[in-house]
């Protein structure tokens, strides 16, 4: 049975999926009718990348709300993790060459693209991620020297729209979603400063 935030994310994702498939249609028309030396060209063809990636993950989001496990599939989690600070800015700090584990590989860069959000828009300054393994299980935990976030909101921003940086409260809902489906568990400590936020798969 899903929960309230995957039931919401399942409905969004339904919503969004022909005015998405429209956009990505238009912007491929777009593309293709640019010069290949036009600058615009390279734009547009990184505008599409972006929306290809958002067209899969709300795919992923509506599995997801309706109970479906995730597609698993043996992920480098190294190589993921590098692939997702790319945007953000931030360090990858991996105990091994590759880490590798049966996941969803799609889900799980989303959770971490959430948590590298989170960090940024709470004014983290620096970012990393630790790729681990822990008594033969993964674990990534994201590191930031922000704020942090207040003891006495630790135990509830895993709830929908409980937030301690400002936010809606449903970037951290739909990590703690993500990492249940994988069957793992998410803790979050306070750094030194900032925040630590542990995924153990």
């Amino acid at each position: 049975m899903s929960s309230p935030q995957t039931h919401l994310a399942a409905v969004l994702g339904h919503e969004l999926r022909n005015p998405l498939a429209g956009a990505v249609a238009g912007v491929a028309a777009a593309a293709e009718l640019t010069e290949a030396g036009d600058p615009r060209r390279k734009l547009l063809e990184r505008a599409l990348d972006e929306l290809d990636r958002t067209a899969v993950t709300l795919d992923r989001y509506l599995d997801l709300g309706s109970g479906r496990e995730p597609r698993r599939e043996s992920t480098d989690l190294v190589a993921l993790a590098r692939d997702t600070v790319r945007r953000w800015d931030a360090v990858v700090v991996p105990s091994a060459a590759r880490v590798v584990a049966e996941v969803d590989p799609v889900l799980l860069r989303q959770a971490l693209d959430n948590l590298l959000q989170n960090a940024r828009q709470a004014g983290a300054a620096s970012v990393e991620i630790q790729v681990d393994i822990d008594r033969g299980r993964p674990v990534l935990i994201v590191i930031d020297d922000g704020p942090g976030i207040p003891a006495e909101l630790r135990e509830q921003v895993m709830t929908p729209f409980v937030s301690g940086r400002g936010g809606t409260g449903l970037g951290l809902a739909l990590v703690g979603e993500i990492v249940d489906a994988h069957g793992g568990s998410v803790t979050i400590e306070p750094g030194e400063p900032g925040t630590r936020v542990r995924l153990q798969l």
